[in-house]
């Protein structure tokens, strides 16, 4: 029986390679007459290939391997439309998608085969007309890629004609899975076996071209970005490029769906001619009927992707290379932050992935606040850049609750000091309060005051010390600070920056016996500000809190954890009431009830008529009448009316000088500071700054000197 069965075998085998001797031959012969400029052989050979069979195939593809030379000379010729290689990579997804690991393994062996031997050639055809089209290498890598989608329709219907059989929806899932065990496969081959720069680079300019467009649907770039991971996994060098790309077109997303959120209130804002509508959205065709499922369908697809993203970063931290992929894409967070988001306005969401990044290592934190400061004190920068990181910056170390102390102080007494320099620089020359010229300022001093009301009290509470002890030192701290003289400065900043921001900051440090400033705040009430463009209460233009409430519903598990809301303000404890007794009844904060209250207070300050800061709705009902109360009771009523819809995305539209679409900033080097010219400060870093070598709240971590 034994000898039966390896004779049958023989016999097998040797037919085999008599097929695969003949077909070589044949298809070496239509190249021969191709490259004679007589290309009818050659079409029919290329015709016939969808109609070969699974076993067919396999044969023909071995036949194949034996000529790759072949092969390449007649990709690159141009003597009829038909490409042999080109066809083959058509038909081959559903190669892809079966189970036949003998047709599969072929098929990637003549996959490699070519890729290899035409790395090789094309350094023949250099000077050529050949080199024009479209490598083999890029050809075949760009079909793997086109694999991390799911399957198209007509790719699912042209299956099933040839397998004669209706799929289910089962058949479809297990064949995808299929699919992507395969096509990765096929990757990783060709990463060990086609090497230097060519592949690398052939690979990212793959990547970048067949990514999802926004006309894509939310399954292909959820599938797509999925797909990106896994090749990192076996590609690690691709990590940070992978990652860039996807918070690329995350930030698209982002900024495409803040541009309509806005286009609801467009006609109302006064300020409609400075918004870019058709700029800032990306590949849509609007009109008053499809915004809104657009916009709902938007905000879906950022929330999928950004979950991905967070899901991926959430699973490798486990893996025992976490420490290699965190700083991968840390690294790449701060490349984009550079390139892409400092340039941008109000952005919703992309923010939160180096939130969420820097909760992991707090090396990671220290040196994006690091970042920020040196931005922030860069006199070559453009200003709007400068104020953009200055809110950055405070948001950050205001929302994270896992922030240290240090880190806390450390930005603290940078902001204050710069703050303070500034004054002394500048004040003689101040006659009125000039916003335009000195914003700059009056960002810095707004995020400085925007840290102490969410991190007063966890600098004077941190756990496992005495209070009285933690006031003392806290007394000791801003004892040292310059905040009195910022606040009663000829700058007024109190004024200036936003009113919730400044009259919460002044209860704060007053409920704690640090400053009374009371006095400052009701005197404000008589000044007038000239060539004012705010609405009353927010004088900075580019007045925004990036990281204002994360409420995209999907992906917030993973922000919320780590976030700080508000918690309105001091909470009395019964020993603080020994010592310094109950605060008052008319203090600002005895207002907010609530962890959201001061975030929708802030909202109903600049005359929204729907709040942009959440991506959620809600549902404003009108009472039918109100009779005029006391502030308190009025600004808890209006909550009390706010019903949150967990079902739907928030409609961000509403005029005054809420989120608008984002402006892209065009940047240019200046040697000078708008209305601050010849100002040079130092660097900020943590790394440069010298708080080692003087007091540990870095009072003296700041140079000043005038530019020759």
């Amino acid at each position: 029986m034994s000898n039966k069965t390896t004779t049958s075998t023989m016999q097998y085998q040797s037919n085999e390679e008599k097929q695969i001797a003949q077909i070589r031959l044949g298809i070496q012969t239509s190249i021969s007459h191709l490259l004679a400029r007589d290309a009818k052989k050659y079409d029919n050979v290329v015709q016939n290939f969808p109609n070969l069979n699974a076993e067919q195939l396999n044969i023909t593809f071995k036949a194949l391997i034996k000529i790759p030379e072949d092969i390449i000379k007649a990709y690159y010729s141009d003597v009829t439309q038909n490409n042999l290689l080109l066809v083959i990579l058509g038909i081959s997804t559903k190669v892809l998608c079966g189970n036949n690991k003998d047709l599969q393994s072929t098929f990637d062996n003549l996959m490699l085969t070519l890729a290899t031997k035409s790395t090789s050639s094309n350094r023949d055809l250099t000077g050529s007309k050949h080199v024009q089209k479209e490598s083999i290498l890029s050809a075949i890598l760009t079909f793997c890629i086109e694999q991390f989608v799911p399957l198209a329709p007509f790719q699912v219907s042209a299956i099933e004609a040839q397998t004669k059989q209706q799929l289910s929806p089962e058949q479809v899932k297990d064949m995808e899975e299929i699919k992507k065990q395969n096509v990765h496969n096929l990757l990783y081959k060709l990463s060990k076996k086609v090497s230097g720069t060519s592949f690398y680079g052939t690979l990212k300019k793959a990547l970048q071209t067949k990514y999802p467009t926004a006309i894509s649907t939310l399954l292909d770039h959820k599938e797509y970005v999925n797909n990106l991971f896994i090749m990192t996994k076996y590609i690690p060098s691709l990590c940070s490029h992978s990652f860039s790309l996807i918070v690329q077109h995350l930030i698209e997303m982002d900024a495409q769906l803040v541009a309509l959120n806005a286009t609801e209130s467009v006609e109302e804002d006064e300020n409609a001619e400075n918004i870019d509508i058709e700029n800032a959205v990306f590949d849509l065709e609007l009109n008053e009927e499809n915004i809104e499922e657009t916009r709902i369908y938007c905000a879906e697809k950022l929330d999928t992707v950004i979950t991905v993203v967070f899901e991926t970063i959430e699973k490798r931290i486990k893996e025992n290379n976490a420490k290699d992929f965190l700083d991968s894409i840390f690294n790449a967070m701060m490349d984009l932050f550079k390139n892409f988001v400092l340039n941008q306005y109000q952005l919703h969401s992309i923010q939160f992935l180096m939130f969420y990044i820097c909760s992991h290592n707090v090396d990671y934190m220290d040196k994006f606040a690091g970042f920020l400061l040196n931005n922030i004190f860069n006199t070559h920068l453009n200003p709007d850049v400068r104020k953009c990181c200055a809110a950055y910056l405070s948001g950050l170390i205001a929302r994270a609750n896992y922030v240290t102390n240090t880190t806390i102080l450390r930005v603290l007494g940078q902001l204050f000091n710069w703050s303070d320099k500034y004054i002394q620089t500048f004040e003689q020359s101040v006659t009125f309060i000039d916003v335009s010229s000195h914003s700059l300022f009056y960002a810095v001093c707004q995020g400085a005051l925007y840290i102490v009301c969410f991190k007063l009290k966890q600098l004077l509470k941190p756990e496992g010390k005495d209070i009285n002890q933690l006031i003392a030192e806290s007394r000791q701290f801003f004892a040292q600070s310059p905040i009195t003289r910022i606040v009663h400065s000829r700058f007024n900043p109190l004024k200036v920056i936003a009113q919730d921001v400044a009259e919460e900051a002044v209860n704060i440090f007053s409920q704690y016996y640090l400053f009374d400033f009371h006095q400052v705040i009701e005197r404000n009430q008589s000044i007038v500000i000239p060539q004012l463009k705010g609405d009353g209460n927010d004088f900075l233009e580019t007045n925004f809190f990036p990281f204002d409430p994360y409420l995209l519903r999907r992906s917030e598990k993973y922000i919320t954890p780590i976030y700080q809301r508000w918690e309105g303000g001091f909470e009395p404890l019964s020993n603080h009431q020994q010592i310094f007794g109950s605060p008052s009844k008319n203090d600002f904060h005895s207002v907010f009830n609530n962890a959201n209250d001061m975030d929708r207070f802030r909202d109903s300050q600049r005359n929204r008529t729907k709040s942009d800061v959440y991506l959620f709705e809600y549902d404003n009902k009108e009472e039918d009448e109100m009779e005029d109360e006391e502030e308190d009771s009025e600004c808890s009523e209006s909550e009390e009316e706010n019903e949150f819809d967990e079902f739907s995305y928030y409609d961000a539209s509403g005029s005054g000088n809420g989120r608008s679409p984002p402006k892209t900033i065009a940047i240019k080097k200046k040697n000078t500071l708008s209305g601050v010219s010849g100002m040079s400060i130092g660097s900020g870093s943590f790394d440069e700054s010298p708080f080692k070598h003087h007091s540990p709240y870095g009072w003296n971590a700041i140079s000043l000197s005038p530019h020759i």
